[in-house]
């Protein structure tokens, strides 16, 4: 699917989904842009790469207005104990264990190709080489991951996956605060 310009959320779906820091989503968006990044699990080999990826470009991110959260299907507890690694502790999370968030934002399970075909595997492979280390799977292990731009409660832009292994231009997103960015692959 790739960049994406918009998305319709149910009405009160950012409304009702609060972070660890007793905000919920749309509050986060109405006081400054948010990129929501939804990982699959902490054990996949893609996420912790777009985890170190985030940690690298964060800082600018921040100075151009953007506020990096991130959802997941763990436990709060996990949470706060797996993102220390990648310097993104103090970052906004919902812990979304029945992928009702996920759901919203039209992220669904993969198919197999989606998810182990000869490009991922590929990619795994040199991801491993680079020292990026993988975990334990999640029974949740289809689940497609995607990340979102949201400001004053809609997604101006947006990134799903067509593949699990599918690396997003993240500072590229951020781009598109005030432009159009609809298309594209």
């Amino acid at each position: 699917m790739g960049l994406i310009s918009s998305l319709h959320l149910p009405e009160d779906t950012l409304e009702r989904r609060f972070s660890n820091l007793d905000a919920s989503l749309l509050s986060l968006s109405r006081e400054r842009v948010v990129m929501l990044l939804f990982l699959r699990h902490f054990g996949c080999i893609f996420c912790r790469e777009a985890l170190a990826d985030l940690g690298r470009v964060r800082n600018d991110l921040e100075a151009r207005g953007v506020r990096v959260a991130i959802a997941h299907m763990h436990s709060e507890a996990e949470a706060a104990e797996f993102l220390p690694r990648y310097k993104l502790e103090d970052a906004p999370r919902v812990s979304d264990p029945t992928r009702d968030l996920f759901r919203a934002f039209g992220l669904r399970d993969g198919s197999a190709l989606q998810i182990y075909s000869p490009v991922v595997l590929a990619r795994a492979v040199s991801a491993a080489f680079r020292g990026l280390p993988g975990g334990p799977m999640s029974p949740e292990v289809r689940q497609m991951p995607g990340v979102f731009l949201l400001r004053n409660g809609r997604v101006i832009a947006g990134f799903v996956h067509d593949r699990i292994s599918d690396r997003p231009d993240y500072r590229g997103l951020a781009d598109c605060i005030g432009e159009d960015c609809g298309g594209g692959s």
